[in-house]
């Protein structure tokens, strides 16, 4: 399984932070769009395979415990399936996150992180 550390966890919502920052956003769509990012890798606790999926279901059970809005919960649970790496993004928010998502290939840590990828395949 995927060991991401906290400082890469921390990383990938830096960077939604920042380009959110850049785009303009609602503080609403800030928030929901951090929510996400935060979010989005925590299915690799159970699998590498469609760890997305997993991820939205830990984000669901964790909304739904603090009375986030149906509504709410679902753009958040889009967010993270928009991550997949074959999705496409349609919304600007998506958009967002995608790229904050792939931004450890442009850093220059990105040796680090190919390392750890090819040791876990």
């Amino acid at each position: 399984m995927l060991n991401l550390s906290f400082d890469e966890a921390v990383f990938g919502v830096e960077k939604t932070i920042e380009l959110a920052d850049l785009s303009e956003l609602s503080e609403r769509d800030k928030m929901l769009l951090t929510v996400a990012a935060w979010f989005h890798d925590t299915g690799y606790t159970k699998s590498i395979l469609d760890h997305e999926d997993h991820s939205i279901e830990i984000a669901r059970t964790f909304l739904k415990d603090k009375d986030i809005s149906k509504q709410d919960t679902e753009l958040i649970c889009s967010l993270i399936s928009s991550t997949k790496m074959a999705n496409e993004p349609k919304t600007e928010l998506e958009g967002i996150l995608k790229d904050a998502d792939c931004a450890h290939l442009a850093s220059k840590d990105y040796d680090a992180y190919a390392s750890l990828l090819k040791k876990e395949w």
